[in-house]
């Protein structure tokens, strides 16, 4: 999955190494980003085979800030987005020291669809308040 900033995007596509086709298929779709605004797990979502959802959420000051998904299957990741897209981290749950400002969350299933919730903590610049037991399962920068 590619993700495109808003407005008019070009994409040029090839034939498949020996095959001389051109032929295939390009999707895009619009993620409109879910807000978290509270710490703590989110609410559960379903994301389906191959798709991905999108969470936007606001970091105050800078701090480390934990985040990731929640999910009973490992074949769902998580990335951390800057304001720009920018892919700065992925994998299941981390924990990053971040600069204030909008970040997003994408979760992106595997082959099958899969639930899960998104969780964040330290939103103020503040890991103190992490539970132990989610705090030990955050992998550090």
């Amino acid at each position: 999955m590619t993700l495109l900033p808003r407005g008019t995007c070009t994409v040029y596509t090839r034939p498949f190494a020996d095959s001389g086709s051109a032929a295939g298929m390009v999707t895009a779709r619009v993620l409109t980003p879910r807000t978290l605004d509270a710490e703590g797990d989110g609410p559960q979502a379903l994301v389906g085979a191959r798709d991905a959802v999108l969470y936007r959420f606001t970091v105050a000051e800078r701090g480390r800030v934990g985040f990731g998904i929640r999910a009973q299957s490992d074949t769902i990741t998580a990335s951390l987005l800057d304001a720009r897209f920018n892919v700065l981290s992925t994998g299941r749950i981390f924990v990053r020291t971040l600069e204030p400002g909008t970040y997003y969350l994408l979760a992106q299933a595997g082959d099958q669809a899969q639930r899960f919730a998104p969780v964040v903590y330290g939103l103020r610049g503040n890991t103190a308040r992490i539970p132990d037991d989610v705090m030990s399962s955050f992998q550090g920068e």
